[in-house]
């Protein structure tokens, strides 16, 4: 009986030492490997509508404000044209990245110094859709081996669409 109280009392003062040092061990001990970033931190709008990665593994975002890029350390914003927001994201197996918003859709694409500005392609649409209020713009999601990344809009079309054309 006596070694049983001795066992236990051992036992009672290692679980306590235990718990006692866990929280200065290390402080995330226990938490899902997972952070969360309010606006002060990546300067965009309250709203996320959709996400994309690339094959370097930049996170793109369609944000209320534009697109937001986040490489693991830095936050860029993209700004659309009239300011209006990113609905949709998407990068096609060539790496195109695709930007759906309200009544145009087109590509990010880097400048010469390597910033990322937003090239509309509805200039490449035939006339007689340029002028009409075409509704908010969707990525679909490409196939594999497509090089063009198709958009469709939720009004009445479906377009694919690259630089060469739509």
């Amino acid at each position: 009986m006596f070694r049983f109280r001795v066992q236990a009392a051992s036992i009672a003062i290692l679980l306590f030492a235990t718990a006692v040092q866990a929280p200065a061990g290390s402080p995330r001990l226990g938490y899902p490997l997972l952070t969360a970033f309010d606006q002060q931190q990546h300067h965009g709008g309250s709203q996320n509508f959709g996400l994309a990665q690339d094959r370097r593994g930049i996170l793109y975002f369609a944000n209320l404000r534009g697109v937001l890029t986040y490489d693991g350390a830095w936050w860029n914003l993209v700004t659309l044209p009239r300011n209006a927001p990113a609905l949709s994201v998407g990068v096609d197996g060539a790496g195109h990245i695709g930007v759906g918003t309200v009544d145009d859709f087109g590509m990010l694409i880097a400048d010469p110094k390597g910033s990322l500005r937003f090239q509309s392609l509805k200039p490449l649409l035939p006339s007689n859709l340029r002028g009409d209020s075409l509704g908010e713009f969707q990525i679909a999601a490409p196939s594999p081996p497509r090089t063009a990344a198709p958009f469709s809009s939720s009004r009445r079309s479906s377009f694919c669409a690259g630089m060469d054309g739509v």
